[in-house]
C-alpha cells in the first residue's frame, strides 16, 4: 500500500523491500497510535484499543514469536480482507477528491511538496545522525520522502477537519 516499497525493491532488491516493510510497519503503527490523538486533540486509550492495525501487529508479533502456523482458511480469509483495505481507502479518497475545490488545490499542492521536501531533509538528517550507509540509508531517505498517507485523510474525515484539503495533499 506504500509507493516506497516497490521503489525500495527496485533500487535495493529484496533487502530494500524487507527494510522498507520494517519502516512502513513501524511508521504505520505510530501513525495509527498518534494520528487520531493529534487529530482529535486528545489521547484516548479506548480509541487506541479500537485501532485494528494495533491488534494485527500484536497478533503478527505473537504468531512470529511462537512460530505458530495458522490454518489455511484463516490465512486465505485474512489475505482477502487485506487486499480489500487499499481499494476501499482509495475509493474513499476519490470521493473526497471529487469534492475538492480549485481554491484549495494550490494550498494542498504546496503542502504536499513541503511534506516531501521535509521528508527528504529529515530522512537524510536521521541517516547522517545514525551513521547509516548503503541500503539502510537509502531506504530511510526514500521512505521519509513519501507522500502523505491515505489514512491521514481518513482521520481528517472522521474528525471533520478539512478532509477535502487533506485529500488534495494526499
Amino acid at each position: 500500500g506504500n509507493i516506497g516499497l516497490p521503489i525500495c525493491m527496485l533500487i535495493f532488491g529484496p533487502t530494500g523491500l524487507a527494510l522498507g516493510i520494517g519502516y512502513f510497519t513501524v511508521s504505520s503503527v505510530l501513525g495509527f497510535i498518534f494520528g487520531p490523538a493529534i487529530t482529535a486533540g486528545n489521547m484516548s486509550i479506548g480509541g487506541l484499543l479500537r485501532v485494528p492495525l494495533i491488534w494485527a501487529a500484536l497478533g503478527a508479533i505473537f504468531i512470529t514469536i511462537t512460530d505458530m502456523e495458522l490454518p489455511v482458511w484463516v490465512v486465505r480469509s485474512l489475505k482477502l480482507l487485506g487486499t480489500l483495505a487499499i481499494p476501499m481507502m482509495l475509493i474513499t479518497l476519490g470521493t473526497s477528491l471529487a469534492d475538492l475545490k480549485i481554491d484549495a488545490l494550490g494550498r494542498s499542492a504546496s503542502l504536499s511538496v513541503l511534506c516531501i521536501g521535509m521528508g527528504v531533509v529529515v530522512g537524510w538528517g536521521l541517516a547522517e545522525l545514525m551513521a547509516f550507509e548503503g541500503a539502510v540509508r537509502g531506504v530511510l531517505i526514500i521512505q521519509c520522502a513519501m507522500p502523505v498517507a491515505v489514512f491521514n485523510y481518513l482521520f481528517a474525515q472522521m474528525y471533520k477537519l478539512h478532509p477535502a484539503e487533506v485529500a488534495g495533499t494526499v
